[in-house]
């Protein structure tokens, strides 16, 4: 009797490769792998090239993400006795679902802080930010919503709005648009609520929140997009304030939602970018312009991660950390060293790598590198009444993971929780007294408040 020869060992190979993953910051991301050879099989992970200690399965589970994350790329070395063989690299995508700060359209602050508690600050003549309906702003924070009441906020031209830990919206503040989700709208003289209510036009599976003038939009845990109020842009199909949410049809699942005063952006899950609204300045990208579309359209944008909105022009971050930014420049926004009037098509802001989060409003751009440093450019500063910041410049403040940008201020939080403003203060918009500090051209301190 002859035996037959054992089978020759099989050196490894990758039959699934890892697969991109998104997340929002503080959950966690999980990466596998799928590997053909001879047993038993090794796995060691990496991140960005290194090894990644103990994380020696055919899966690995990354700690709870931060946006210093976004974009950090795992591979994996499968191995055995006779040879081995590396995966292709997955990107982590990181965003911010839950915001903790919001600037307002034009006057006011919002902050939360890690227990729940809404501070506000600036503009309080609609009840947005306590019962007082004050037109005297505030000289520093107060509690808009006591400890958890939230886990993300927004903010409009006149009303405060957040989510509560039951996933249900809750607003307070003017109401003669419909703006704060009732379906109805006040008829009557001062036309604001100044306790807060909660929203009946979307009641549930809400995982982003975004707000500007009169209207509000959130998306879905289904991927679907729903806004309500008054839209100048027509977003809406024009129908009345006095409605429940409308749907917008989007031709991919939307991942992010970003408002402007008549136009609004969505980020699609597949790195896409719709533009909907008034196309005046060239927001949509097309470096043309049109009166307005009800339809989606496409920005001319791939592999984009997260969008900003401003006034007159847009912005969106690109997986690599490029930022393009598209629409008008009178002010700079651009971010390419000249200040003329577009519209422009995307472009890639000239030596702005690197980035992990994008913020923009007014007229201004900021944007976070992955170190915590802050580059800037547009009208940052109400002085500027001739031309803005039209190159980029980088700001005097480190270790910022997150900022909201209004009309002409704009905060910043810092990862050991403190608050920093600059801008216009003409309403307490900075946190601080307006009358011995009108405006600041450069960060200072939220002075009372720390959110961790």
């Amino acid at each position: 009797t002859v035996n037959a020869a054992p089978p020759a060992p099989v050196a490894p190979s990758i039959t699934t490769q890892p697969q991109n993953v998104s997340v929002t910051a503080g959950q966690t991301a999980t990466f596998s792998v799928v590997a053909a050879g001879t047993a038993p099989l090794g796995y060691q992970w990496r991140r960005n090239g290194t090894e990644i200690a103990g994380a020696t399965s055919a899966s690995y589970t990354t700690p709870a993400t931060t946006l210093a994350d976004n974009g950090a790329q795992f591979s994996v070395v499968v191995s055995n006795g006779v040879g081995s063989a590396t995966s292709g690299a997955a990107t982590l995508t990181v965003s911010g679902l839950s915001a903790r700060l919001a600037a307002g359209f034009a006057y006011h602050s919002l902050a939360l802080k890690n227990d729940g508690t809404v501070y506000g600050w600036g503009s309080n003549g609609n009840c947005q930010l306590d019962a007082l309906n004050s037109t005297a702003p505030s000289n520093g924070p107060v509690v808009v919503a006591p400890a958890g009441s939230a886990v993300a906020i927004a903010s409009s031209l006149n009303s405060a709005m957040w989510l509560r830990p039951d996933g249900r919206i809750a607003a307070r503040g003017r109401d003669d648009n419909g703006e704060l989700g009732l379906g109805t709208v006040m008829t009557t003289s001062p036309f604001v609520r100044c306790s807060p209510v909660v929203n009946t036009v979307v009641t549930d599976g809400v995982v982003r929140l975004a707000s500007s003038v009169t209207s509000s939009a959130v998306i879905r845990s289904d991927g679907t997009l729903w806004v309500w109020g008054v839209d100048p842009g027509g977003y809406s199909a024009g129908q009345g304030a006095n409605r429940p949410a409308s749907r917008i049809d989007l031709p991919v699942a939307a991942a992010d939602v970003a408002m402007s005063s008549d136009y609004l952006l969505v980020l699609g899950v597949d790195g896409s970018v719709w533009f909907i609204g008034t196309n005046t300045y060239g927001q949509s990208g097309t470096g043309s312009t049109f009166s307005f579309t009800r339809t989606p359209a496409r920005v001319p944008v791939t592999d984009a991660v997260a969008i900003a909105a401003g006034i007159q022009h847009a912005a969106a971050l690109r997986r690599d950390g490029s930022v393009l930014t598209w629409g008008g420049n009178r002010w700079g926004e651009m971010g390419v060293g000249l200040a003329i009037d577009g519209p422009f098509a995307p472009i890639a802001v000239p030596g702005v790598t690197d980035v992990v989060r994008i913020s923009a409003g007014g007229s201004t751009t900021y944007a976070i590198r992955r170190d915590g440093t802050v580059v800037a450019w547009g009208r940052l500063h109400p002085t500027s009444v001739v031309a803005g910041t039209s190159a980029p410049i980088t700001l005097a403040l480190d270790r910022v993971v997150e900022i909201a940008v209004g009309l002409e201020h704009a905060a910043f939080l810092r990862d050991d929780g403190s608050v920093w403003t600059l801008g216009s203060n003409l309403r307490g918009e900075l946190g601080v007294p307006r009358l011995t500090t009108p405006s600041s051209p450069t960060p200072i301190q939220v002075p009372g408040i720390n959110l961790n």
